[in-house]
C-alpha cells in the first residue's frame, strides 16, 4: 500500500490598509455630511485666534521654566 500526501493549498495572503473599512459599522458610522466639515474646516483656516500665549508668565511652574537657561 502506497499514499500519496496532498500538498495543502493556501491562497496568498492580500494585505489590506488598515485604516480601510470595507463595511460600516454599525452605530460607528458617522452620519455627518463631509461636504459640510470640509466647507466648515476650510473657512476656519483664516480664522484669527486672538490669543494663544500669554503676554508673560503669571504661575509659580510658568516662571520656573522661563527662568531656566536652555542648554543643547
Amino acid at each position: 500500500m502506497s499514499y500519496t500526501l496532498k500538498q495543502p493549498r493556501f491562497e496568498p495572503y492580500v494585505p489590506v490598509e488598515p485604516l480601510y473599512v470595507e463595511r460600516p459599522i454599525d452605530k460607528y458610522e458617522p452620519a455627518q455630511n463631509y461636504d459640510k466639515l470640509r466647507a466648515k474646516k476650510e473657512s476656519m483656516v483664516d480664522k484669527l485666534i486672538k490669543r494663544k500665549f500669554k503676554a508673560e508668565p503669571i504661575t509659580q511652574a510658568e516662571l520656573k521654566d522661563c527662568a531656566t537657561e536652555l542648554t543643547g
